[in-house]
């Protein structure tokens, strides 16, 4: 199988890249290797790369507000006959006092939950996952890698939302 994977090279998506390259051909693209999802001729070059499933994990972090990039990205893709992997949150679930910075981070991911509902996108939701935007506390990465790869798997039904926990 070919999995596109955007931001492979820290978090999340390092681990699902290490892990799914063991059995697969996996292209990754994030900044660190020159791509930029904020930037709309990276988006089309990414979303043009030839796969049979994407795992839309990478997230553009902009302190001025709300950041589109990781939507407009799952915009451009092709679904048909295609695995769409969307890397969301479970903080879109809960509501507590945060400061400005969680809030606009809650605010993309509910935009994204919503668009990915109805469509054919597996929306992943993982709770205090162990990466850099959570100060490396929280669950393995590998949670979300096991959660993906079971998602990667043929089924005769459709999977929407999985919540991690």
């Amino acid at each position: 199988m070919k999995i596109v994977i955007t931001g492979h090279t820290n978090g999340i998506g390092k681990a699902l890249y290490d892990e799914l390259s063991k059995e697969h051909e996996v292209q990754g693209f994030s900044k660190t290797t020159g791509y930029d999802i904020s930037d709309s001729n990276d988006r089309l070059l990414i979303a043009n790369a030839e796969y049979d499933a994407f795992i839309n994990n990478a997230y553009n972090y902009n302190i001025n507000g709300y950041d589109k990039s990781q939507l407009e990205m799952l915009k451009l893709l092709d679904y048909e006959n295609k695995i769409v992997i969307n890397i969301s949150s479970r903080i879109t679930d809960v509501d507590f006092e945060m400061d400005d910075a969680t809030r606009r981070y809650r605010k993309d991911k509910m935009v994204q939950d919503q668009y990915c509902a109805g469509k054919p996108i597996i929306n992943i939701k993982p709770a205090h996952i162990a990466t850099r935007m959570q100060e490396y506390k929280g669950r393995s990465p590998q949670a979300v890698v096991d959660v993906v790869k079971y998602a990667l798997q043929p089924r005769d039904f459709q999977l929407h939302t999985i919540c991690l926990s």
